[in-house]
């Protein structure tokens, strides 16, 4: 419930504000819900990391000590199939859209565009393919590479800078081995066992961890949400800074918008003349 509550509030932060300095409180006051997000995606992914050590336990025959390479092997084994793990469907939602354009005659064209072309082409493109990228944006998009930075645009932001150019090399790939290379699905099944390499587990420790693998992959599943949850908090904040940069520009108190990732939170109040700037929180990773 504590996560949910933050993915109703992303797109509140900065709203409405009128001039720099009314923004720059707009993301004062949101700060500490900031800090509470991220708080909250801790705890609430404090669940799967437990569960791992349960499970080296089984595994290790109880041995804390001896926790040994194969150990963790298994672990991954284990938890490598997970149901219901949001970030698991940007690659097969990716190649869902790749061989739909694929498949079309105009496909290398695509292929071959600028990615601001290409992009352009994606939001103008028949209803399925339009449909499939909206959609992916609108489920994903708050994601990125290196998506923790704060200056990093997200793919939704700029769909053209890494995300268009991934989609027209998978793209690009189809059309050269003539036919789908559809991703395997990495979401897999909660009840299935694998082979373990372990030697230490006793056939009563591999009838517990029957029992307690499907909570131990939910555990893993709810983390990577509530990671999305947070970067997509985190990316309002991206977007109200990047608008903030956007502002002092146009007003003469920057000489480039960019420059605001450069800044401490408290330093941008005092360029908006907001007097009560240096009382801000020291949060020199802002």
């Amino acid at each position: 419930k504590r996560m949910r509550s933050f993915d109703r509030r992303i797109d509140l932060i900065g709203a409405e504000a009128d001039g720099a300095e009314a923004l720059w409180r707009r993301i004062d006051a949101a700060l500490p819900l900031y800090a509470q997000c991220w708080a909250a995606h801790i705890a609430f992914s404090s669940r799967s990391g437990a569960w791992g050590t349960v499970l080296m336990t089984i595994l290790s025959g109880g041995k804390g000590k001896e926790w040994k390479a194969e150990h963790y092997a298994d672990v991954a084994r284990l938890l490598a199939h997970c149901g219901a793990v949001e970030s698991a469907d940007v690659p097969s939602a990716l190649s869902a859209i790749a061989e739909t354009i694929a498949a079309r005659d105009d496909a290398k064209t695509f292929a071959g565009a600028k990615p601001a072309d290409a992009e352009a082409w994606l939001r103008t493109a028949d209803s399925a393919i339009g449909e499939r990228f909206g959609a992916f944006l609108e489920r994903h998009g708050h994601r990125c590479v290196k998506e923790a930075e704060l200056r990093e645009p997200s793919w939704a932001s700029r769909p053209a800078r890494y995300l268009v150019p991934a989609l027209q090399a998978a793209v690009l790939a189809r059309l050269k081995q003539g036919g789908k290379t559809r991703a395997a699905d990495s979401r897999g099944d909660d009840g299935a066992m694998p082979q373990l390499a372990s030697t230490d587990v006793t056939r009563f420790g591999r009838f517990v961890l029957r029992q307690l693998l499907p909570t131990a992959r939910r555990a893993v599943g709810q983390r990577e949400w509530g990671k999305s949850v947070s970067i997509a908090y985190h990316d309002g904040f991206k977007r109200a800074y990047r608008e903030l940069g956007e502002r002092l520009a146009a007003e003469g108190l920057l000489a480039d918008a960019d420059l605001v990732f450069f800044c401490t939170h408290a330093e941008l109040g005092l360029l908006c003349g907001a007097s009560d700037a240096r009382a801000a929180p020291p949060l020199a990773w802002i």
